[in-house]
Formats: structure tokens, C-alpha cells, sequence
């Protein structure tokens, strides 16, 4: 699964590396930055954050790697060096996964050096086909891992992915173009810390060995070791014939021992340098974009602890929120109180003011209404009658009219009428009135006499008082 940000973490001959690379369009990476830090106090040796036995970490170290790693962003990765990883690639009859993890534990039980209790393993698939599977085991100690996790949280750095150098390598090499597709090739990495060999077959590797440690390593060692592995090439995979060797190497090209490979391999070896390729970090920071497809030796602890770390950041945070929520709900209130006091005081004042201007517009409104309910003919009986004489049809026989516009405010009406549909019409009209608001009709109810009694009542419009 890709993630948009990712740093890798690597420490090598006392030099910190950290690499943040950005997920962009089309499956690429883009290098966000890039840090390098010399974690060596004074005159004192490189601190070895792999090895116990070697130079203990100083007391400033955890200071040095939490500021050199402040800028990290994303998912973070760490890379241990060969030495200290057991690697091994095996071919599994199954393309199950939860066969070939059985399978993987049952084959490391055979292969790893370490006590099954202090042993971490993780393994990646290389390929599938019809019947069976290529993967990539590593095994590692745990207490060596723990070690390590212990100084990376004293830095308040927690890492999700544990990976393996040599692979980081290989990543590089693969998105630089520099692994044959086809063919048998052996690939020799004389890193700083230690010299790893690889040998692939059309692309993937089928033999992976650390063949030490390099500041230990002479020309005749490495020969004699290549010349193990071509043996054990052709007894165990069939390989009779190397189509290249590559050499990758810090500092001049190592002419003579080139020209020994040669002699050993009957065939041609070149030279490569390390610096012509991207840094050894962001060769991980490019394996963890695609974490869910590559081995991961971190345990479970590290996430446990990120995520207990996390969980007091956001209490910390949550809490500051809550109490800053809290601080502003009372000054609010406070403000709140205030605002309404003083209005209140200018209302009352207002209201102070106002009260006797009000009464005497109150007397007269009321003086206005009294005349112009006697002087407005449109409010008069007479005004009403007309209304209703106007919009009554002529087979409509009016008995009772009856205006009440003290109380009520309506107007009673009842009558007869030859046809029921007369009545109909009538309310219809008196409906679409001016004068009144509301129309309630009781009936028309059929008289013996062949005729339509109703009663109509009429409210008079607010207006019309």
C-alpha cells in the first residue's frame, strides 16, 4: 500500500542518513530531503547501534537523532546492516500464503544460527508461478532488535518497517537498470560496513550471503567465497556459466581484485561506483512505499509503543483544547453577562424616556380609531349590507342580517334560497370579499316547502374593527 510520505533511516560507519521521499503520479517517488548527521562525540569511536558488545551509544546520541530526524514525515523505516541479518532465499511448493508462512518457520528453525526465542523473522515473495513460490527470508536477533528500538525511542523516533540493507541495494540498482533481465549475474556489494553477494537468474535472486565484514575482508577471502558460491550456483541451481559480474565499491576501483574475479568467473566483471547511485536511505524510503509487498522485521512492540506515545499526544492536545474551550466558555459567559447588563441599563433608560411619549401616541391612536370607525364608510353596516347585497344571487331570499362589530367583529346572515348551488355560489363570492377574513356556511339545508335554508357567518378583516 503506498503511502504519500515515507523516511528511511540508516546508520552507517557513525553517520546517520535520513532520506523523506513524497508519493507522486505514476508510481514514482520524489526526494523531499535529505539529512546527514555524524553521530561520533569528539575523538570517541562511531557509536554501533547494532552491536551491544561494540562502542555503547554516548548520552548525547538520542539528542542528535531526534533533531537530525525532526523533518522526518510519514511512515519511517529503518535498515540493518547484512551482518547482523540472517538472508536466505528459498523456493516453497505452494503458493498459499498461509503455507508458505508455515513453510518459512519450519525452514528457519533449520537455518537460523539464533535460539528460536531470540529469533525475529519476516520474508517477502519474489514470485509465484503455477506450483510453487520464491521468497526472501531474513532472521535476526531480538534482543539486537530491541536494542535498537530501545535508543530509537529515547529519540522519540518510532519506526513501523525494519528492513535489510542489502535489499535497500538492490532496490536501487533494479530502478536504476542495472540488473540484467536475463541470464545468470552475480552482484558484489563492498559496502562500508560490510561486503554482500547476490546472484540472480533473469532478474531475481536465488542466492543471497554476507561475506563479511569489509574492513576484515582481503581479496583472497572474497575469491576463495565466490568460488564457494559458483560451486554451490551449479550443485544446488544448475548454473554453469555467469553472464556478468558487477562489483560495486566506495573510493578507486579495486583493479587487482577484479582481475581475479575474472580469472574465477572466465568471464567478464566490471566495476561500479556506489556514488553514481541514489543514497542507501532513500533506497528504503523507496522499498516502504510499497511496505505491504516487502519483509518487515520490526515487532510488534514498536508499533505498540508509536501508538501509546500518539495516544498521550492527543490526551495532551485534547486536553489543552478542552481546557482552552473551557476558558473561552466562561469568558464568553462573562462578556455575555456584561453586554446583557449594560443593554439592559440602556433599555431601561430608553424605556424611561419613551414611556410618556407612548401613552400619549397610545391616546391618539385611540382617538383616530374612534373617528374613523364613525366617519369610514367601508366599516359601517351599511358598507357590509351593501357588500352582500351586491354579491348575493337573485334566487337568494335574505331574512336575517345581523352586523356585530363591537364584540366579534362578524356579521350573521340567513336566508333561503330556491337552488342549493345558489348557496354555493354565494359563499364562493363572499370568500373573494374585501371586507371579510374569514366565511363559515352552515347548510343549505332542504325545506319542505322545496327550498334551501342556510346560515352564513361572517369575520370582519382586522382593518374593518
Amino acid at each position: 500500500m503506498a503511502k504519500d510520505f515515507v523516511t528511511g533511516f540508516t546508520v552507517r560507519d557513525g553517520v546517520l542518513e535520513v532520506t523523506s521521499l513524497r508519493h507522486a503520479r505514476g508510481n514514482r517517488a520524489v526526494v523531499m530531503d535529505t539529512i546527514r548527521v555524524d553521530l561520533r562525540e569528539g575523538d570517541a569511536p562511531a557509536p554501533d547501534l547494532f552491536d551491544s558488545g561494540a562502542v555503547e551509544p554516548g548520552p548525547a546520541l538520542p539528542g542528535k537523532i531526534k533533531a537530525a530526524c525532526r523533518p522526518a514525515k510519514g511512515l519511517v523505516s529503518v535498515a540493518l546492516p547484512s551482518e547482523h541479518v540472517l538472508l536466505r532465499v528459498l523456493n516453497l511448493p505452494t503458493v498459499n500464503d498461509d503455507e508458505i508462512a508455515g513453510m518459512v518457520d519450519i525452514q528457519m528453525d533449520k537455518l537460523s544460527p539464533f535460539p528460536a526465542d531470540n529469533t525475529i523473522t519476516s520474508y517477502e515473495i519474489l514470485a509465484r508461478s503455477d506450483t510453487g513460490s520464491t521468497v526472501i527470508v531474513a532472521a535476526a536477533r531480538r534482543n539486537m532488535v530491541d536494542a535498537l528500538g530501545s535508543v530509537m525511542s529515547n529519540a522519540s523516533l518510532f519506526a513501523r518497517r525494519l528492513d535489510v540493507e542489502t535489499l535497500c541495494w538492490l532496490q536501487l540498482l533494479s530502478d536504476a537498470d542495472e540488473l540484467a533481465e536475463a541470464g545468470c549475474q552475480i552482484v558484489i556489494l563492498r559496502d562500508v560496513r560490510t561486503t554482500d553477494l547476490v546472484a540472480l537468474r533473469d532478474g531475481l535472486p536465488i542466492v543471497m550471503t554476507s561475506m563479511g565484514r569489509t574492513d576484515q575482508l582481503s581479496d583472497e577471502e572474497m575469491c576463495a567465497e565466490l568460488d564457494y558460491v559458483l560451486t554451490a550456483l551449479e550443485a544446488e541451481h544448475g548454473v554453469t556459466r555467469i553472464d556478468s559480474l558487477a562489483l560495486w565499491h566506495w573510493g578507486p576501483a579495486p583493479s587487482a581484485l577484479i582481475a581475479a574475479i575474472k580469472d574465477i568467473i572466465h568471464g567478464d566483471a566490471v566495476t561500479r561506483p556506489f556514488n553514481s547511485l541514489p543514497s542507501l536511505s532513500e533506497g528504503l524510503a523507496r522499498r516502504t512505499l510499497n511496505e505491504g509487498s516487502c519483509l518487515n522485521l520490526a515487532p510488534s512492540a514498536w508499533h505498540a509503543g508509536e501508538k501509546r506515545i500518539q495516544f498521550r499526544k492527543n490526551l495532551a492536545a485534547a486536553t489543552v483544547v478542552m481546557l482552552g474551550i473551557w476558558l473561552a466558555t466562561i469568558l464568553a459567559i462573562i462578556a455575555g453577562l456584561y453586554i446583557q447588563r449594560h443593554r439592559s441599563i440602556v433599555g431601561e433608560t430608553r424605556l424611561a424616556e419613551l414611556k410618556e411619549p407612548a401613552r400619549e401616541a397610545r391616546r391618539l391612536k385611540n382617538l383616530l380609531d374612534l373617528i374613523e370607525r364613525y366617519t369610514a364608510r367601508e366599516h359601517s353596516a351599511l358598507e357590509c349590507l351593501k357588500e352582500v347585497s351586491s354579491l348575493m344571487p337573485g334566487t337568494i331570499e335574505l331574512a336575517i342580517f345581523k352586523y356585530d362589530n363591537e364584540r366579534a367583529r362578524q356579521v350573521q346572515l340567513q336566508g333561503e334560497s330556491a337552488l342549493a348551488n345558489s348557496v354555493y355560489d354565494f359563499e364562493e363570492a363572499l370568500r373573494g370579499s374585501r371586507l371579510f377574513e374569514s366565511v363559515e356556511l352552515d347548510g343549505p339545508k332542504s325545506l319542505r316547502t322545496g327550498k334551501h335554508s342556510f346560515s352564513i357567518t361572517l369575520t370582519l378583516l382586522k382593518g374593518a374593527e
